[in-house]
């Protein structure tokens, strides 16, 4: 029964592949390119955001809106310029 099954399944594979032709495995490859391209697009533009200013003003501006009065919130000012992390405004 396991041998029938497996030549079945190659059969019904090489069904495929003659069907699909030359030009079909063509549009498979263009699509797997663009795909990729697109993966990779986006991974270097998280990568760029990760090591831009942007990102540390969001993150300093995430930090200073968790405050919870306005003592609070000038407390984490003071911290920030302790650090000298406050003067990407």
């Amino acid at each position: 029964m396991m041998i029938i099954s497996s030549m079945l399944i190659q059969t019904s594979s090489d069904i495929f592949e003659l069907n699909m032709g030359q030009s079909g495995r063509m549009r498979l490859v263009n699509i797997y390119i663009k795909k990729m391209k697109k993966m990779i697009k986006k991974l270097l533009s998280k990568i760029f955001y990760l090591f831009s200013n942007t990102y540390k003003k969001d993150q300093i501006e995430k930090y200073l809106s968790k405050s919870k009065d306005l003592y609070d919130l000038e407390y984490r000012q003071k911290e920030l310029s302790k650090n000298n992390n406050f003067n990407f405004f």
